[in-house]
C-alpha cells in the first residue's frame, strides 16, 4: 500500500522536477522531448516510467535508456510512437557527469542481457529495418566486448 502511495504522489510531480534529479545531459534529453511533444500540439506526461538506469554495455558505469513507449504526450498519441513502434534513446557513461548517446532506435521491445556472454542490448524493430519487409518484427542485438559495439540482425 505504502508503494502505491509513493508512485501515485509521484505522478503528481512534474516531469521537469524529475528531471533534475538526472545527470545533466539526461535530464537535456528529457527536457527536449518534451519540447518535441508541445511543439506538435501535445501537453508533455509523465517521464516516470520512461527512463532506466542500468549498465547496458558492460563497462561497470550506469547507463541511461529513454524508452518513449512510456511516456504520454496527451492530444499527439502519435508524437513519439507510431503503429506501435516507439523511440528509444541509450546513452552511455563516458565520465563523471558525461553521457553520450550510444544508439536512437525505434523499437517495439527491449531489453538488456548477455549474449555469448557478452552484455547486449536487444531490439525487437520493424522487419523493414532487418531487410525483411514481409516480416513485422526482427530482432537487432547489438552486443559490447573490448570498447566496441556488434550488431546481428535476426
Amino acid at each position: 500500500m505504502l508503494r502505491l502511495l509513493a508512485t501515485a504522489g509521484l505522478a503528481l510531480i512534474p516531469a521537469q522536477a524529475l528531471a533534475s534529479e538526472y545527470p545533466d545531459r539526461i535530464a537535456r534529453a528529457i527536457e527536449t522531448l518534451r519540447q518535441v511533444c508541445t511543439n506538435v500540439g501535445g501537453k508533455p506526461g509523465s517521464f516516470n516510467g520512461a527512463v532506466t538506469s542500468r549498465d547496458v554495455n558492460g563497462d561497470g558505469q550506469p547507463d541511461f535508456v529513454l524508452d518513449l513507449g512510456n511516456v504520454g504526450c496527451e492530444g499527439r498519441p502519435d508524437a513519439y510512437c507510431v503503429n506501435g513502434f516507439c523511440a528509444l534513446e541509450v546513452y552511455t557513461w563516458r565520465a563523471e557527469n558525461d553521457w553520450q548517446p550510444l544508439l536512437v532506435a525505434t523499437v517495439s521491445d527491449w531489453r538488456t542481457g548477455r549474449v555469448a556472454n557478452r552484455p547486449a542490448l536487444i531490439l525487437t524493430q520493424r522487419g523493414s529495418f532487418c531487410g525483411k519487409p514481409q516480416r513485422k518484427f526482427c530482432t537487432v542485438t547489438y552486443t559490447f566486448a573490448d570498447g566496441k559495439m556488434y550488431g546481428q540482425m535476426k
